[in-house]
């Protein structure tokens, strides 16, 4: 491997001193580098070289696999600061973010896809598989891009205050319904970014989906992926006015 670089980024309006292992890995990141960070910014950040190694024929390259071993680094730096990253396609209409969840292969990025064709450029994405959700101290939840955007790479956007959430899953209609909260637990709890072994990771988050369940309403979507159901979740959640 090269020498390590070392380069600032910022992540939900956090700055962090990132070192990379294998400097192409911080492609990955230049829509996130800062020039610099405020006074008081946490110390370098780097994933472990001999992880890197041994964990690279899971990944199958070194670059790809430092991204993937920051992702779970990220998941724990960013709790502390009232931040997590989620896992969901997050998109907003005007100024107002949703977060389209669930497990893999649903048709969460389908249903943004959709969303774009059918209503242009009211629709912007701002992150196409891990957002981070920022919890304000005034009560407001905003929903910010990063750097783990899918395998299909769509570039993200600005940040957004989260207006709803829509809990996907496939099925041979399409309905949509409000998704009470003791329904809504364990769908929203999964899809958190954390290490599951670290109770104080365990509580923070338990307090991050409290405050979640609490602020944003949440729907449940079942769907067939076709444009009835992109038109049916969008006019559920914004209103036919904003078509």
């Amino acid at each position: 491997m090269n020498e390590p670089l070392v380069r600032t980024i910022t992540l939900g309006g956090v700055s962090f001193r990132l070192r990379f292992q294998v400097p192409a890995c911080a492609l990955y990141f230049q829509d996130f580098s800062a020039t610099a960070g405020p006074a008081g910014h946490p110390a370098v950040v780097a994933v472990d070289p001999e992880e890197l190694r041994r964990r690279q024929p899971e990944f199958g390259s070194l670059p790809f696999t430092e991204y993937n071993l920051l992702l779970a680094r990220f998941a724990s730096l960013l709790l502390p600061y009232g931040r997590c990253l989620f896992h969901g396609v997050a998109l907003a209409v005007g100024d107002r973010a949703y977060l389209l969840t669930g497990p893999s292969g649903v048709g969460k990025t389908t249903q943004y896809r959709l969303w774009k064709q059918l209503f242009g450029d009211s629709v912007r994405l701002i992150c196409g598989d891990k957002p981070i959700l920022e919890f304000r101290e005034d009560g407001d939840i905003l929903v910010h891009p990063s750097p783990w955007m899918g395998k299909e790479r769509l570039p993200g956007g600005r940040a957004a205050r989260l207006a709803g959430i829509v809990c996907l899953e496939q099925g041979p209609d399409n309905s949509i319904r409000p998704l009470p909260v003791p329904e809504a637990v364990v769908p929203l709890y999964t899809q958190f970014l954390y290490e599951p072994a670290a109770e104080a990771e365990l509580r923070q988050t338990a307090a991050m989906l409290d405050r979640l369940l609490r602020a944003v309403p949440v729907w449940k979507l079942v769907n067939v992926g076709d444009e009835a159901s992109a038109r049916l979740t969008h006019d559920t959640l914004c209103g036919k006015e904003n078509v």
